[in-house]
């Protein structure tokens, strides 16, 4: 994988160029054109709250190693770089990094998937080029409205959203409705139906994030659950869910599973 990099990148408190447009193609880095500024969108300002990231930490998280073996299985094309974060936002920090060895996407059981550490595209840009979150945002908030919620739309609207535009969605959502998207799903739906939605929302890396934390919390241990979200899973996968788990929940995940499991299960 490679990344393009801006010759003339933003600078902190220098305006930006309005000629200059940001887009964000395929792979996840961001580029730039001469196609002057994109078209507006109602709602399109920075939202007050992030649409699917974890709240911020009140303290910042103890840094996390990265295991060799996980360096080892990336290359000079594709390198492993863990971003800091900043204490003060939850997102990383502009001053550790610069914009050619950001990481926007992360590649997660088989998915191409939003990194939770990124920091947002630049104001007034399409996080993810050529969609345009407006009518499917317009869609849910109607299916939403009122005493019924139309299920039908919103099965139709969210099953075939990929991670990466559910990821813009939820951003969008928030800044126009002033409310996150998966709460508001949460909001108007029961049992499995909204189960379902919950997951497709909140994404395959934080939904097992909380997955995981569901099968060990409490008295007891969903041990068949459990099984089944670490179970034959890569290194980097299970590297993922042990950082995200420790900013989300504080915990170190494989001690909580070790405390958890039974010997036998352990073994």
């Amino acid at each position: 994988m490679s990344y393009s990099q801006d010759p003339n990148p933003p600078q902190p408190g220098v305006p930006m160029n309005p000629s200059t447009q940001y887009t964000t193609p395929t792979h996840g880095a961001y580029t730039s054109s001469a196609q002057g500024p994109p078209p507006p969108i109602p709602g399109n300002r920075p939202p007050p709250i992030p649409g699917n990231r974890p709240g911020v930490p009140t303290a910042p998280a103890a840094p996390m190693p990265v295991p060799q073996h996980i360096l080892n299985n990336h290359t000079a094309d594709a390198p492993f770089i863990p971003i800091p974060v900043h204490a003060a936002s939850g997102h990383a920090s502009a001053q550790s990094t610069n914009a050619d060895n950001i990481l926007l996407t992360i590649v997660y059981n088989g998915l191409v998937v939003p990194n939770p550490r990124a920091p947002p595209p630049p104001y007034g840009t399409f996080k993810v080029q050529g969609y345009n979150p407006l009518v499917d945002a317009e869609t849910i908030m109607n299916a939403c409205k009122g005493f019924g919620t139309d299920e039908a739309a919103l099965i139709k609207t969210l099953t075939k959203i990929v991670p990466l535009k559910m990821d813009a969605l939820a951003d969008f959502y928030v800044s126009k409705y002033g409310q996150r998207l998966v709460d508001h799903i949460d909001k108007k739906t029961r049992s499995w139906f909204g189960m379902g939605l919950h997951g497709l929302v909140t994404g395959p890396l934080a939904w097992d994030v909380e997955l995981l934390h569901e099968a060990m919390d409490g008295v007891g241990t969903d041990e068949d659950l459990l099984t089944e979200l670490i179970i034959d899973r890569s290194s980097d996968d299970l590297y993922r869910l042990s950082v995200e788990y420790k900013y989300k929940y504080g915990s170190d995940l494989s001690v909580k599973i070790r405390d958890d499991l039974s010997g036998q299960t352990e073994k």
